[in-house]
């Protein structure tokens, strides 16, 4: 079965549109197009402590933090180099939104902490789901790995920029 290819933008937004109504958001704020080329961590533009980001990727993928240090030193020498900085900007992004997560179930009523928890998970297995999909074609080739993860990436970055905007309690503005 083909899947046809979205636009990064167009994708990011189909993720985030059918959770609006879950976390009372009216509208879906809009996604900044990534430039192509070598893209810098999204931690860096969030700020995220980058020992942290290390730590993580570290934990996920089992390779030590000093021999990641040299595989993301160049992403585009090696398809694992650039499968891991592919990794390491979900990572980034993942924590992101997280922190983001925090600071906004902080911010509301005990009430709509819960249904905030249950929209995220529905989300988050909506973009799994999605982005297996859309990688579906490149399952068992090299790139497949690399390609998940700028795929969930994408989606992550569109779902950061949403929680920052969504209202304080479903209903609300």
């Amino acid at each position: 079965m083909a899947v046809s290819r979205f636009t990064a933008q167009a994708f990011a937004l189909s993720l985030i549109a059918p959770w609006t109504g879950l976390i009372g958001c009216a509208s879906s704020p809009p996604v900044p197009e990534e430039p192509t080329g070598q893209a810098a961590p999204a931690s860096e533009a969030a700020g995220l402590d980058q020992s942290r980001v290390m730590e993580e990727l570290s934990a996920r993928s089992r390779i030590p933090a000093s021999e990641l240090q040299v595989l993301l030193a160049d992403c585009s020498r090696t398809q694992l180099a650039m499968t891991l900085c592919a990794s390491r900007n979900l990572v980034a992004a993942e924590l992101e939104l997280d922190a983001q997560r925090e600071e906004k179930r902080a911010s509301v009523v005990p009430e709509c902490r819960a249904e905030m928890d249950r929209a995220h998970i529905a989300w988050k297995a909506e973009r799994d789901r999605i982005c297996s999909e859309e990688t579906e074609e490149d399952k068992g080739g090299s790139m497949y790995p690399m390609l998940l993860s700028s795929c969930k990436t994408t989606a992550t970055k569109a779902r950061i920029l949403f929680v920052k905007g969504m209202g304080a309690c479903p209903g609300e503005r």
